[in-house]
């Protein structure tokens, strides 16, 4: 069992590594060092402890002004006609700031927004709605500084690295000595993950039912967050493992080597702090591979049996611990598998994960 060893020794090893700082700032300029966490941008409220205060804080969003989670910096603004007060993640923020919308972007001089909308969300043309706006005054004064044709403008699109990128420039030109931050390539995420696995497993069949009860293997695998939201994540990942089996007198044995996709939802049932707790995982997993059945004849060992490009079928459940640190998070759980190779294996797996989201 050295990898589950090693693998706990890891965890609690990266645990004791500098813990989370992050920022909120009101509307009296007052700013507070502490944890933040918030699943949907467009909610009311952002909870907050205070850094060495475990008590959580519900701030409304109309006494923010700004907030910055470690991963991406936002800014609350209430921008005409909106009735109330929307908190956005910033894309660029200089004299002229660009900020990330549902359907769009909000381009801001001071206090006044101008909402942009998305060619995708939307049937106007961009002449309609963003030229006169910004795109006018701003080609004015890239004549005096850049050499951008008819053809630039003309061909403007409405993303994220063109937005930005037309808007650095603007404000480069038009206040050559204000500090811009450029957000788009330094927007860090709680969404990729890296792990290891310390696995006990059984492999039974029909004509190899005499096995012993568990044996030690290991895994190692990768996982992406592709949907995040208040009510649950997604989990889709890839997983490199090992498993093989003896049975009772030692003459044989089944070694598999897979490639195995989870696909996994997880949901938080304990918040021990914000953005740590108690989360439980489940899902499918499906994954290719080759197994080899191994007997010994007269003390001569020689693989008996391999089947390729055999199919893995299965389930798995598990529940473990999430705890934020600076730029990731550590998670480690304890899980159950169960899985059909070929039709013809049936494997039993108890075991621990343990690994860094970035």
């Amino acid at each position: 069992m050295k990898t589950v060893f090693f693998s706990l020794i890891l965890f609690f090893f990266t645990i004791l590594l500098s813990a989370q700082t992050e920022k909120l700032t009101l509307l009296n300029d007052t700013t507070l060092v502490g944890a933040i966490e918030f699943d949907n941008i467009y909610e009311d409220t952002i909870l907050f402890s205070e850094k060495g205060n475990k008590k959580i804080v519900k701030y409304p969003i109309s006494k923010i002004a700004s907030l910055w989670n470690d991963f991406k910096f936002y800014k609350v603004i209430k921008p005409h006609p909106l009735k109330k007060e929307i908190l956005l993640p910033v894309l660029l923020d200089g004299k002229t700031t660009v900020l990330k919308s549902k359907k769009g972007f909000f381009i801001g001089y001071g206090d006044d927004f101008h909402h942009l909308y998305d060619k995708q969300y939307s049937s106007k043309k961009l002449n309609n709605l963003y030229v006169d706006k910004f795109a006018n005054q701003a080609r004015d004064l890239f004549n005096n500084c850049l050499s951008y044709d008819n053809r630039k403008w003309t061909n403007l699109n409405l993303t994220n690295r063109d937005i930005v990128e037309i808007t650095w420039a603007y404000n480069k030109c038009e206040y050559p000595q204000d500090k811009q931050v450029h957000y788009l390539n330094h927007q860090h995420k709680l969404r990729r993950g890296f792990y290891i696995e310390g696995i006990l497993s059984k492999i039974s069949t029909t004509s190899f039912s005499d096995t012993k009860s568990f044996t030690p293997n290991f895994a190692i695998g990768g996982q992406y967050d592709f949907i995040t939201n208040a009510h649950f994540n997604a989990l889709v990942g890839l997983r490199l493992a090992y498993r093989h089996n003896n049975n009772n007198d030692g003459n044989s044995y089944y070694e598999l080597a897979l490639a195995e996709i989870p696909l996994l939802i997880e949901k938080r049932l304990i918040r021990t702090r914000l953005n740590n707790g108690i989360f439980i995982k489940g899902g499918g997993i499906i994954g290719l591979g080759f197994y080899a059945e191994r007997k010994d004849w007269n003390g001569n060992s020689r693989y008996t049996k391999i089947l390729e490009n055999s199919i893995l079928i299965g389930y798995t459940v598990s529940l473990g611990y999430n705890h934020r640190i600076k730029k990731g998070s550590l998670f480690f759980d304890v899980f159950y598998e169960q899985n059909t190779f070929n039709k013809q294996l049936d494997i039993l797996s108890l075991g621990i994960r343990s690994g860094i989201k970035i």
